[in-house]
């Protein structure tokens, strides 16, 4: 009976000792597959025929366990308690380790080297890029910093020039005053001498109050060759307003426009209006846009001998000289425009005139000048 049951304790022990020795041998295979298993998720991904590790032999385990015996002798029960545990040696083959590499196309890994060499020439594009709008820049500020100190000059050089150009004008003007008040004087010198040369004439005169310069309306008349006319200046005038304000566009274009109308109670007018240069006042108080346009000169021209008068005409009721005496009125001034031929009849017409308490002014012409006007003319002196 003991022999028995320590034959059955010692295949207990054995068999306990074989199942502990296969489940150490599972828990590592599991082990080294987890491990494999790791390190092939980590591997970078290659297109390898993965089927021939998978289609390799499993792992083989060797285990060499002594032959079981049927029947224990006796006399064997001591030695074998005393005879150590059977060492079973086994071998584990996985296979061989293989490194997994890339296969295949490598355009990925150009393309992305590519891209990363263009990114740098970009960056060092952009840099110098960079580099040079910042020199930009500073030229830019430069730049300006010289354009604005020129425009100051160039501002400083007008308003000099203007008044350079506002003084000359000045004394032209001056000049050109005194000028015209000299050439009245020697009109006035010339009929004398044409009158002294005519046979003397005894010519009646009254005391006249102290003249002065005409400031109303002037009616005029021409005494010529014996003979009075009408002078139809302010309806002249009035159709010349009108034409230069027609022609405003023309003159501004062209800076100049001469014209002749007429006849109007048999004369005609010849002007010229022109684009007047305006002083330095005139441009800061009406503005540099603005142009000024101004006669320059007008002249009378006549036409026709219809409309005037001998001096036993004109003294009559029924006259034309009688019938503009009647619409003027006594506050305007009568202006004749006497040639030396015609003094006798002055006389006798400023009688007339004196007569309906009515202002006299008097303008002497030398022969072969005409009746003519300019802004920078004499006004007449009335009586």
């Amino acid at each position: 009976m003991s022999r028995s049951r320590r034959q059955s304790e010692t295949l207990e022990s054995g068999s306990d000792s074989f199942l502990d020795i296969v489940a150490n041998i599972v828990g590592i295979l599991i082990i080294l597959i987890v491990i494999a298993g790791v390190r092939v998720s980590q591997a970078p991904v290659q297109n390898v025929a993965v089927a021939s590790v998978i289609e390799q032999a499993p792992p083989q385990v060797d285990i060499s366990l002594p032959a079981p015996s049927e029947i224990i002798q006796p006399e064997t029960i001591i030695a074998e308690e005393l005879v150590p545990e059977p060492v079973i040696s086994f071998e584990i083959s996985l296979g061989q380790e293989r490194s997994f590499q890339p296969l295949g196309d490598h355009s990925l890994i150009q393309k992305h080297e590519k891209t990363l060499a263009q990114n740098q020439a970009e960056q060092k594009r952009l840099s110098s890029l960079s580099a040079t709008a910042l020199l930009h820049k500073k030229k830019n500020e430069t730049f300006e910093k010289s354009l604005n100190m020129a425009r100051l000059e160039l501002a400083a050089l007008e308003k000099s020039q203007k008044s350079v150009v506002a003084s000359k004008r000045t004394d032209a003007q001056d000049l050109k005053g005194r000028l015209v008040h000299s050439l009245a004087d020697l009109d006035q010198q010339l009929v004398k001498v044409q009158r002294d040369q005519q046979p003397a004439a005894a010519i009646q005169h009254s005391i006249l109050p102290v003249g002065q310069l005409v400031s109303g309306q002037e009616w005029h008349f021409e005494l010529r060759a014996g003979r009075v006319s009408y002078i139809p200046l302010n309806e002249l005038m009035d159709q010349m307003k009108t034409r230069i304000t027609q022609k405003a566009s023309w003159i501004v274009r062209y800076e100049v426009y001469e014209g002749l109308l007429g006849p109007t109670a048999g004369y005609h007018i010849k002007f010229k209006a022109s684009r007047q240069k305006r002083s330095l006042s005139q441009e800061l108080t009406y503005g540099s846009s603005q142009v000024m346009i101004g006669l320059d000169q007008w002249e009378l021209v006549p036409s026709s001998d219809e409309f005037r008068e001998t001096a036993k005409q004109a003294l009559k009721n029924n006259s034309l000289f009688r019938s503009e005496l009647q619409r003027i009125s006594s506050k305007d001034t009568i202006t004749f425009w006497v040639y030396p031929d015609s003094f006798s009849l002055y006389q006798k017409l400023v009688k007339i005139v004196h007569q309906q308490h009515q202002q006299v002014a008097a303008r002497p012409l030398p022969v072969g000048r005409s009746i003519s006007g300019s802004p920078h003319g004499s006004r007449s002196v009335s009586q």
